[in-house]
């Protein structure tokens, strides 16, 4: 069988993966997750609209989780990064010679 990669993502989101679970990260907010629950998995989102609604799904694997949660983030890139603005990197305090 062949597994095939998740869609790459736009900058600022990364994967955080364990044998377990697979953390999908913008910046260092939690966007969603995949884990195993009993026999299967499951794609639990946790950024969303104000609503409140927090989507899960059933997946057959890991792979098939990150695959759609990729593919999820994508289509909502602007609209989550919005919701998670861009920090400003920490100023490098001077070295001071004596």
């Amino acid at each position: 069988m062949l597994w095939s990669k998740p869609a790459t993502l736009p900058q600022r989101f990364a994967w955080v993966v364990t044998p377990t679970r697979a953390r999908l990260m913008l910046d260092d907010v939690r966007v969603l997750e995949v884990r195993q629950q009993r026999t299967g998995w499951v794609v639990e989102v946790f950024l969303v609209d104000p609503s409140g609604q927090k989507p899960s799904m059933a997946v057959r694997s890991l792979a098939a989780g990150q695959r759609w949660g990729a593919q999820w983030a994508k289509r909502r890139a602007d609209y989550l990064m919005a919701l998670v603005p861009e920090r400003a990197p920490e100023p490098v305090p001077p070295r001071w010679s004596e």
